[in-house]
């Protein structure tokens, strides 16, 4: 017994050690990146900042009904047995993600499909047995063949919808590859490939606050197996 708790120590800690690591790397590159005007880009890593351009047909959001070059939407409901309480996945959704990046200098071609996303949410909806769905909720949940109405009472749902729109500003580290005269951004050169419709400061801020969670974390794991080995 003692043994398989320092092996599952050891490997929580390694986990954590190693989310750390990754955290520490992507905020040096993000904070050591210049930003380069689209219409400068040469190759290599390259960090650029601009607003949407879509240059496919736009999505329309099952939840807020909004024109989107990108969707993400989930839908949950609490399930209850005799003894606990789960959430089902009834719907993960992802939809479009090719758009134009505009910075004033030129366009920049994006793909999400192999990008590492940091997006915000935008829209989150939920009811539960004695709150009713707001009517857009509902809307949405009769759109997938659900319903908020139970027997007696509402069930439990919740949603999260997160979308791209024309206009969005939106922040971009990876390495570009040139299709024609246009660059384009689709992971597939290099390793780092992130998008975020968060400004650079609040991205840095936010993963800087996980890795002071992770570091404590880390901490305690470490005092916590020195103790046992101690006193055990």
């Amino acid at each position: 017994m003692e043994i398989v708790l320092e092996i599952v120590g050891a490997v929580i800690l390694g986990v954590y050690l190693y989310n750390l690591n990754e955290n520490w790397s992507l905020v040096s590159l993000i904070e050591g990146t210049p930003t380069t005007p689209i219409g400068s880009i040469k190759g290599g890593l390259t960090e650029i900042k601009g607003r949407i351009v879509p240059c496919e047909k736009t999505i329309s959001s099952p939840l807020s009904r909004k024109a989107c070059v990108y969707l993400h939407l989930i839908i949950k409901q609490c399930k209850r047995g005799h003894k606990r309480a789960r959430w089902v996945e009834h719907k993960n959704m992802r939809k479009g993600g090719r758009f134009y990046i505009d910075d004033g200098s030129g366009k920049a071609l994006i793909s999400l499909h192999r990008a590492k996303l940091e997006l915000e949410v935008d829209n989150h909806r939920s009811c539960g047995a004695l709150s009713d769905a707001p009517e857009d909720f509902e809307r949405c949940l009769k759109g997938f063949g659900l319903s908020s109405k139970g027997l007696m009472f509402n069930n439990d749902f919740t949603c999260d919808e997160t979308i791209l729109e024309a206009g969005d500003e939106m922040y971009i580290l990876g390495e570009p590859t040139k299709k024609g005269d246009t660059f384009c951004f689709d992971g597939s050169q290099g390793e780092m490939f992130l998008v975020s419709d968060k400004s650079e400061r609040k991205l840095t801020e936010e993963i800087r606050s996980q890795m002071m969670i992770e570091t404590v974390i880390c901490f305690a794991a470490l005092g916590g197996i020195g103790a046992y080995l101690y006193f055990g």
